[in-house]
């Protein structure tokens, strides 16, 4: 089973959103998820980067939300980043 741990830069960015406790009843499906299997999620990958990523429901006043994400040499889990989801 995966470790989830938050970067610097997810940290920065939550806390932009309203903060991880604002926004983690929003993430908990996601986090299970990523315990499980964290190689289900879809990747994005060309020549500047490389990471995961997963998209949530909304959630009350909490918009749906778009996280990044890569995964470690153990297989733990390093969040990246999260952001307001906005479809086009």
């Amino acid at each position: 089973m995966a470790k989830v741990f938050y970067s610097p830069d997810f940290n920065d960015a939550a806390m932009a959103l309203g903060g991880i406790a604002k926004i983690d009843a929003v993430l908990a499906p996601l986090f299970d998820a990523l315990e499980r299997n964290p190689y289900a999620f879809k990747v994005i990958e060309n020549e500047w980067v490389r990471c995961r990523y997963g998209v949530t429901k909304p959630f009350g006043d909490i918009p749906a939300l778009l996280v990044t994400f890569n995964i470690d040499d153990e297989g733990d889990v390093i969040m990246r980043y999260v952001e307001e989801f906005l479809p086009y």
